[in-house]
């Protein structure tokens, strides 16, 4: 059995490259190891993508994990018992550079470079194969591409994903959904949080990346956090966001990259 999973709390990158991915194995099961973003649950909701549940899996079953968007297998809930498993291949597509990822190492198939989204590495994969995408595939696939992207307006974007959003286009992707579906209004507490984090922020350059690096401290947020950050990545333009926001019950650190 091949299953396609992301990381957990996933994105739309996620989300897409997990449609993309099972355009190139087309028996996999696509799986949420670790939940996902409010954005992609209401989308999910909506919008049916054949989603297997990972506790109704077998996973002595699994000969190929196939992850996209991650390399960290802590990120990946209990399909770390795969990496275990000298037996089962595994497959990495990632943007995120990690020269000491031991699932990257795991099989020659694997595709990690720096580009603006592991979207786009996909939708290359499936133009040098010549494999058709559908308008509905294209639409969710340009949401990942243009999430990750800030609408192509973050400094880690490439031209490589300007020539995947163009692929995605003439396959009829519908960017009057993509757009309704990732801007959304802030409700109050999420403008609250993201006025805090503005205030704390502080920018650093590292490797010669700009990192906005910020802490807050709030009692309520009826949106996710997570979006919140992503939002911050957009106005402030920079290489990568690094935020802890410390909640009364926990400290969730989000990383925008």
């Amino acid at each position: 059995m091949d299953v396609i999973a992301t990381h957990s709390n996933a994105d739309f990158d996620g989300l897409a490259s997990m449609v993309a991915a099972k355009k190139l194995y087309p028996g996999a099961k696509l799986v949420l190891p670790a939940g996902a973003q409010e954005t992609v649950r209401n989308f999910l909701s909506v919008h049916d993508l054949d989603l297997s549940k990972l506790k109704e899996l077998d996973l002595q079953q699994i000969m190929r994990l196939i992850l996209v968007d991650t390399q960290e297998p802590s990120r990946i809930g209990t399909l770390t018992s795969c990496l275990e498993n000298p037996s089962v291949e595994v497959v990495v597509f990632d943007h995120h550079i990690d020269s000491d990822s031991v699932c990257a190492g795991r099989s020659k198939q694997s595709m990690v470079d720096s580009v603006g989204a592991t979207t786009t590495l996909l939708i290359e994969q499936l133009q040098r194969r010549h494999i058709p995408v559908t308008p509905f595939e294209a639409t969710v696939m340009a949401l990942g591409l243009y999430e990750e992207t800030g609408s192509f307006t973050f400094a880690s974007t490439t031209s490589r994903d300007f020539e995947a959003a163009a692929f995605l286009v003439e396959a009829g992707a519908d960017l009057n959904l993509v757009s309704d579906t990732l801007y959304t209004p802030l409700d109050p507490d999420a403008v609250a949080l993201l006025n805090d984090l503005l205030e704390q922020a502080e920018v650093l350059y590292l490797e010669g990346r700009k990192v906005l690096v910020s802490t807050t401290t709030i009692d309520r947020c009826h949106g996710e956090a997570s979006g919140v950050v992503h939002r911050l990545a957009e106005l402030q333009g920079v290489d990568a966001v690094l935020v802890a926001v410390m909640m009364a019950d926990r400290v969730e650190v989000i990383e925008v990259d």
